[in-house]
């Protein structure tokens, strides 16, 4: 995904702002970006509306 899917999953997000996927598949996309500030600010979100929904994902 490039910067057109992370303007989509925006708008999205507009219309269902607790959807933590939708924080989650932005997050990855900001990273991807190299937007590193913005990915982690989602994945915090994404984190909070549901704590054990998660787990971690390296670049390993």
């Amino acid at each position: 995904m490039n910067r057109g899917g992370c303007k989509l999953l925006t708008d999205v997000l507009r219309a269902t702002p607790n959807d933590h996927l939708l924080y989650s598949n932005r997050s990855q996309i900001y990273f991807t970006l190299e937007s590193h500030e913005d990915a982690l600010h989602d994945a915090e979100i994404a984190c909070k509306l549901r704590p054990m929904g998660f787990k971690v994902v390296t670049g390993d």
